[in-house]
């Protein structure tokens, strides 16, 4: 589900999935809460043929406003909160805990983890108002990052946000595509989640007998270069442009590993567990 080339987080692809006894396609969208405009500007071209939209993304009570907005600011990044758009007039059905049974989680966390994820956006901000913090986030692209953290043990604070939410999401899409109405009619069929639980929707499909179709492929970063460490670390609108040219040898690049099979993904394993990722 996600790529890495040169040892940086490239690129995040678009699974279509298909089921040999009936017409319901579904697309699994993995996605940042942080990346560039252009990346979501490319998702939400790509989504405008959905008319169907399961959706991940969990509120709790007393919290109504974006989480990412603040820190996407401090990077020169835009937030997938207020740059993914999705058509009008799709059906839009939650894929993920309800409100009411994300407070009841939450409330029961331990208290430093509760209070981090009460004020979340304001940590963020602290965090990415320091060039530290930036370079921290900008490190978190790395394949090395993300390795890590797929073996990192889980906190309450993320057993909440990843294992149980993986749980419910599952749950959802098991009785989404197994639904007889839903498979005698057909079409297609975006599920738009964070890339930390693709694994699982991914698996849940496949043991629901879907089989695995086109792959493509959208630079989280496009049109952004990665600023160079002892920078201040935000992006500046020059990068932008200079990252086109970036954005053109990483597709050499994709090519050429392409047609010698060096291509190199990151899957996800039961065994492993999965990547750290946000609400």
């Amino acid at each position: 589900m996600i790529e890495f080339v040169r040892g940086d987080l490239a690129a995040v692809g678009r699974t279509t999935m298909s089921h040999p006894d009936h017409d319901l396609r579904v697309s699994l969208y993995p996605v940042f809460h942080i990346g560039s405009a252009a990346f979501y500007s490319a998702l939400s071209e790509d989504l405008a043929r959905f008319p169907v939209f399961l959706l991940e993304g969990v509120r709790w009570r007393g919290w109504k406003g974006p989480l990412y907005d603040l820190a996407a600011r401090n990077l020169g990044l835009a937030c997938q909160e207020q740059h993914l758009r999705l058509p009008a007039g799709s059906e839009r059905l939650a894929l993920d805990m309800s409100e009411a049974e994300f407070t009841r989680e939450a409330r029961a966390l331990p208290l430093r983890w509760r209070a981090l994820l009460w004020f979340l956006r304001p940590v963020l901000w602290a965090f990415t108002s320091t060039e530290l913090g930036r370079r921290g986030v900008w490190d978190s692209f790395s394949r090395a990052s993300y390795i890590r953290n797929l073996r990192d043990a889980d906190s309450p604070l993320t057993k909440l946000i990843r294992t149980k939410r993986d749980r419910v999401m599952s749950e959802q899409l098991r009785a989404f595509v197994q639904d007889p109405a839903r498979t005698q009619r057909g079409g297609l069929v975006a599920v738009v989640a964070g890339a930390a639980h693709m694994p699982v929707l991914y698996r849940t499909l496949r043991d629901c007998g879907f089989e695995k179709g086109s792959v493509r492929w959208f630079d989280v970063l496009e049109g952004v270069k990665v600023p160079p460490r002892g920078s201040e670390g935000r992006v500046q609108p020059n990068a932008r442009v200079a990252g086109a040219a970036h954005n053109k040898e990483l597709e050499r690049t994709k090519s050429a590993q392409t047609a010698w099979g060096l291509r190199r993904s990151v899957q996800c394993s039961t065994d492993v567990g999965h990547a750290t990722g946000p609400i």
